[in-house]
């Protein structure tokens, strides 16, 4: 599976560069979901948003930011979700942060009735032979595809390869077409991990959190696409705004810690910091270093579900076949058996941590005894506790099945390993601690 693409690892990403106003243009307007309801039976069916966090103008000032109104191939305005938005923009103790990771996703239950109304309502207005109906229906066919393999356990992890996963299965690797017969079956494992946050972008020239995404990223992002995009040519027709959305998402800077920080314990924390952790996660400043290192998971000891996902079954092979991989400005897939160790800019607002965001805290994630094995809390922004860098939480019951309370019990969702800051005695802890705020 892997001698096919490892050659082409040496050169890098080779995404075309693209300009941040046009991506940040893209993000809130964008066409890239593919598909969408009709403008009018939105408006119908969905009142009006009065938030407009994404700053829009005109219709698409009342659609969530999580929706966008864009034009489909065929000419008719539709509102298609869910877009780039919805994963990677939060609040956090009550702002509104683009580019921060959605810690409140919801997919613990999939409710396909809200497609199937809204395809009741273009039929009866347009018919089902209308160009309206045919702007809408890759959308409901994807919907109805990847519903019942992105279901969560509980609230609080994204499950965008899940839904890739599926959507993938239901298309001819080289055309893009969909296709009645699965191209490799669907594992019952869902990938679901927490979301990255977008700042992190301008030191890497691999995505995802095993490092599997390289060479063209704007092909890579352009994958939400696959639920609802016509075929590989409607696909590629997208790259070039995708490659915006990226200069516009490397462009983000971290948000700087809000409250007073004590600079001669963070000094402490600085010379810890690059005793035991500077190796994997890169130095900072101007002149900042980033090593980009894949930990094996024999060493890191986290979770290992999510990284073992991609290397078995008939994904990644179907990406390494597929159009994606193929041709000028090409996607390369390479899982490898670890995740990456992320930059840490901006740690103290990304809250959960780990890959699978099991950990609700940096204090707890320093203390891997100290870490509970089911914890529940309030998805309240201003719950945010800036001492221990993460979510104010409560120990719960394991097996509640509870959707607010994260059970670490549950496969793929486990919070060992990165054990690293046991080694560190308390105040050594609270100084590195202090050292993050910083970055």
């Amino acid at each position: 599976m892997r001698p096919l693409v490892m050659l082409l690892v040496a050169c890098g990403p080779t995404t075309p560069e693209g300009d941040p106003a046009v991506g940040w243009d893209t993000l809130r307007y964008g066409d890239y979901i593919g598909a969408g309801v009709p403008k009018d039976v939105w408006f119908d069916l969905v009142p009006p948003t009065t938030s407009n966090i994404l700053d829009r103008e005109g219709d698409a000032a009342g659609v969530p930011s999580s929706f966008n109104l864009f034009t489909a191939p065929n000419g008719i305005d539709v509102v298609g979700g869910v877009t780039c938005a919805g994963c990677h923009v939060a609040q956090l103790r009550g702002e509104i942060i683009i580019g921060l990771g959605n810690h409140r996703s919801d997919y613990t239950e999939v409710d396909l009735s809200t497609f199937e109304i809204a395809g009741l309502a273009v039929e009866n207005r347009y018919g089902e032979d209308s160009a309206e109906y045919d702007a809408f229906f890759p959308l409901l066919r994807g919907a109805e595809a990847i519903s019942d393999h992105i279901v969560t356990p509980f609230i609080g992890v994204n499950t965008a390869f899940s839904m890739e996963r599926a959507a993938a299965a239901n298309r001819d690797p080289q055309t893009g077409a969909w296709q009645d017969e699965l191209a490799f079956p669907i594992p019952d494992t869902i990938l679901a991990s927490d979301v990255p946050p977008w700042w992190h972008l301008k030191k890497k020239t691999r995505l995802y959190y095993t490092g599997a995404g390289r060479g063209n990223h704007a092909r890579l992002v352009s994958q939400v696409g696959l639920v609802a995009i016509e075929d590989a040519e409607h696909y590629l027709a997208i790259e070039e705004s995708m490659a915006d959305l990226l200069a516009f998402a490397a462009s983000i800077e971290p948000p700087v810690f809000p409250a007073d920080i004590d600079s001669t314990l963070a000094d402490q924390g600085a010379a810890l910091f690059t005793e035991h952790c500077e190796e994997c996660h890169g130095t900072y400043g101007d002149d900042w270093t980033y090593p980009e290192r894949i930990e094996p998971l024999e060493d890191i000891g986290t979770d290992p579900t999510y990284a073992l996902g991609f290397l078995e079954g008939g994904f990644t092979p179907w990406l390494q076949e597929s159009f994606l991989a193929q041709g000028k400005g090409r996607a390369i897939f390479q899982p490898e058996r670890g995740y990456v160790a992320p930059p840490l800019d901006g740690v103290w607002a990304t809250a959960p941590y780990l890959h699978n965001g099991s950990v609700p805290d940096v204090e707890t994630l320093l203390s891997s005894t100290d870490r509970p094995t089911a914890w529940r809390r309030t998805f309240n922004s201003n719950d945010y506790d800036l001492t221990t860098m993460g979510w104010q939480w409560t120990p719960d019951e394991a097996g509640s099945g509870d959707v607010e309370v994260y059970d670490t019990t549950i496969t793929g969702f486990g919070n060992g390993g990165h054990t690293y800051g046991d080694v560190l005695s308390d105040s050594e802890r609270a100084a590195v601690m202090e050292y993050l705020k910083t970055l």
